[in-house]
């Protein structure tokens, strides 16, 4: 069982050990290993799932919505925005960009 720090919302907390996703979209473009590799990550406890939107031009962020529609209950989508997009305007638009991208809200 994965060792959990902190609770964001019922039944749901942040795991010790997430899950990277740097080459979901660049190295990986979505097979079936990927959906296996996520979806296990998730049934072990590993729930929080990173990305960020230089991650294969955001292809990253698709594929991982895509993906965790099954079980997006359990999981945690964190994302970042590029050091281009660090104004106000930019990181509203970026987080915006994201959100359609993932198909739902993001936790942090």
């Amino acid at each position: 069982m994965m060792r959990k720090y902190r609770s964001f919302k019922p039944k749901l907390a942040l795991p010790a050990v997430g899950q990277g996703r740097i080459g979901v979209g660049i190295y990986f473009t979505g097979g079936l290993s990927t959906k296996k590799d996520i979806e296990t990550g998730i049934d072990l406890g590993m729930n929080l799932l990173d990305t960020a939107e230089v991650y294969g031009k955001d292809f990253s962020g698709q594929l991982i919505g895509k993906i965790i529609s099954r079980c997006r209950d359990k999981a945690i989508d964190a994302t970042k925005f590029s050091q281009e997009n660090s104004s106000f305007q930019n990181v509203i638009r970026s987080t915006e960009a994201s959100l359609h991208s993932f198909q739902a809200k993001i936790n942090l």
